[in-house]
């Protein structure tokens, strides 16, 4: 039997986080050379709380890219980690309790996946996961660009790993990234790759999907604070300025306050 894509790409994510959750001593999920509050200030010099705090990042991103099970599932799942962020804030810098809310942010996580799993195994049987008509679009211009420039992209293999659906704006409604790079455009393996990186396209619901913003460079990461979504991409050096170290790599962050985008740049690794 031919399984849906987006139903085997969940299901490898899910595998994926539960066997490979970090262990023992590693960084934190947030930048700890920007910790500012005692919560922050124990997660990062605590060990575990650390291995702790990077292995929910790593389980909320892959429940980031579960589908929707109902409305208004988006604002729960924002909704969800906001509350935690506060009741960890709460905590300060008593380590116990923050062992216990981390515990409980990981518990109800794994539980989050393993019904969202469900639900997109409900998606797969009945053939309900469809793209809004606009991202469709934009796919299909993806496709045919991939096939002028003569290589060609299989039906519907392009979906799972190269789009990512968010909530960027915050309006309540799904917003999607198109990461090309992922697209395997085959035989022309450099269809959407420059010098400078990679393509991707970010379509707001807020603007019905049209006019997508264009980026170029390396997606790192999208975050989800407690303002909302944070994109990070890892961009040509220029855009950073000639005081960048030959050490330093520049970072594009792209956030929206009130439905407006704001952008900032940062060097990586952070600090002199």
């Amino acid at each position: 039997m031919t399984r849906n894509p987006f139903f085997l790409f969940a299901f490898s994510l899910f595998s994926l986080f539960l066997v490979s959750a970090p262990r023992g001593a590693e960084a934190a999920s947030f930048d700890c050379a920007r910790a500012t509050t005692p919560d922050e200030l124990a997660v990062c010099r605590t060990p575990d709380l650390s291995s702790l705090d990077s292995e929910m990042g790593a389980l909320f991103s892959a429940y980031q890219q579960m589908p929707l099970g109902a409305m208004g599932a988006l604002n729960a799942r924002r909704e969800d980690a906001q509350a935690f962020l506060r009741t960890r804030r709460a905590c300060g810098g008593d380590v116990e309790c923050l062992r216990g809310t981390y515990r409980t942010r990981l518990a109800n996580l794994r539980e989050n996946i393993r019904q969202s799993s469900d639900y997109y195994r409900y998606l797969q049987a009945n053939r309900f996961f469809t793209l809004p008509v606009a991202v469709s679009r934009l796919v299909a211009a993806t496709r045919a660009e991939c096939r002028k420039l003569g290589g060609r992209l299989d039906e519907g293999a392009d979906h799972p790993a190269a789009i990512r659906a968010q909530d960027f704006d915050g309006d309540g409604t799904l917003d999607y990234l198109i990461e090309k790079r992922r697209l395997a455009c085959q035989g022309a393996a450099t269809a959407f790759c420059h010098n400078n990186g990679c393509d991707m396209d970010i379509a707001l619901s807020g603007k019905g999907y049209a006019h997508p913003i264009r980026e170029t460079g390396a997606l790192r990461a999208i975050d989800e604070g407690p303002d909302g979504a944070v994109i990070r991409i890892e961009v040509d050096r220029s855009r950073c300025g000639a005081g960048l170290a030959p050490e330093k790599k520049c970072l594009l962050m792209l956030a929206w306050r009130d439905g407006r985008m704001e952008t900032d740049y940062q060097e990586d690794p952070p600090g002199n």
